[in-house]
């Protein structure tokens, strides 16, 4: 592949990750009034999931346009990502957990857990690791909201976020073996996927 469709399809890359960014942190400020309206928490936890997500896409924004070296690129990446999509799935678990425990104790937990994960993944290139980790996180969730009504809608969401982020731990650990066109298409599923989040939850809010 030429340079100049190399770097054709690099600025298609920075626009999807952009999007995946501003759709998540739109998702994060859309429901802020229905937080404020209703005081629950649960709503809280579901937030900083977004919130986190949009993070971990800006952060892989940022790097895409500051680091140029692949193979720091590669670890920093997978290490800020990592810490951030991990942190989200766990406000995501903690959403349906919330009244059962101790915020304070949990978060704090997760908050080292998910440190040393991301450290440990981006040393062993492992983003299998990641990815098993963030996947038990994410079928906890589903499970346990599962089990109450009040959670169905919810659980659509979680579903959604389950196909995203199966999309987008394709693209941290394998981009290199993945023809450019796939990773491509990868993002551009995971933001017809997150247009589908947005949407359900602009449902909720009206």
């Amino acid at each position: 592949m030429g340079p100049f469709l190399n770097h054709q399809f690099f600025l298609i890359n920075l626009v999807l990750t952009g999007l995946l960014s501003l759709m998540s942190l739109w998702i994060y400020f859309k429901t802020w009034g229905l937080q404020t309206l209703t005081g629950h928490k649960g709503i809280k936890y579901f937030r900083l999931t977004f919130l986190f997500l949009g993070i971990a896409y800006a952060t892989r924004l940022l790097l895409r346009l500051l680091i140029i070296t692949s193979g720091w690129r590669g670890a920093v990446t997978m290490a800020l990502v990592g810490y951030f999509s991990t942190m989200a799935f766990f406000y995501m678990l903690y959403s349906t957990l919330w009244k059962r425990t101790s915020s304070k104790l949990i978060m704090h937990f997760a908050n080292l857990f998910a440190i040393g994960l991301a450290i440990g993944a981006a040393i062993l290139r492992s983003p299998s690791l990641l990815s098993v980790i963030q996947l038990a996180l994410i079928l906890s969730a589903l499970v346990i909201g599962g089990y109450k009504k009040k959670f169905s809608k919810i659980r659509v969401i979680y579903l959604l976020l389950l196909v995203l982020w199966a999309l987008n731990l394709s693209q941290i650990g394998y981009k290199r073996f993945l023809p450019v066109q796939i990773n491509i298409a990868f993002h551009a599923m995971s933001v017809v996927v997150l247009f589908f989040v947005y949407y359900r939850v602009s449902k909720w809010t009206k």
